[in-house]
């Protein structure tokens, strides 16, 4: 799910089965009739936001897991029962990553387990980095990664 039509494009050359621009439709009714009424068994929330937060919940089903990776600044409100208890959900936190992971990120990328050179939209030299951050925060340009080079 996203709201880019590029990124979902993006996702079907990674694999996707189904991709939905919650920009369009409405992300909850679309997986309601892909699933079967089942919803997810795990949803992983990128962005932070109040309103994604909760249709992240709502995306997820009985016995499932979502997984909180943006950071916001808004407070959300959760009803324990309806939230947690009654779909039987976990909640987990996942704050940034583990030196280790990194290394256990590039060994799977050197041994070609993994290829993100497709999801690499940018190249830029080290000295331009702050404009690449620049633009990752202002979303100035559609990206999804970008390189640094040397």
């Amino acid at each position: 799910m996203d709201i880019s039509d590029g990124k979902l494009e993006l996702a079907k050359d990674f694999g996707a089965d189904e991709v939905i621009n919650g920009a369009k439709e409405s992300v909850v009714d679309r997986l309601n009739e892909l699933t079967g009424g089942k919803f997810a068994d795990v949803v992983v929330e990128f962005v932070g936001l109040r309103k994604t937060i909760e249709e992240a919940i709502n995306c997820v089903g009985k016995g499932g897991k979502l997984a909180l990776v943006g950071i916001g600044s808004e407070d959300i409100s959760i009803s324990p029962y309806k939230t947690m208890i009654d779909k039987e959900m976990e909640l987990i936190g996942v704050n940034d990553h583990l030196k280790s992971e990194m290394a256990q990120l590039i060994k799977l990328i050197q041994a070609g387990k993994i290829d993100l050179s497709r999801s690499i939209t940018h190249r830029i030299p080290l000295e331009a980095v702050n404009k690449g951050f620049e633009t990752l925060e202002k979303k100035i340009e559609s990206l999804v990664r970008i390189m640094v080079t040397q």
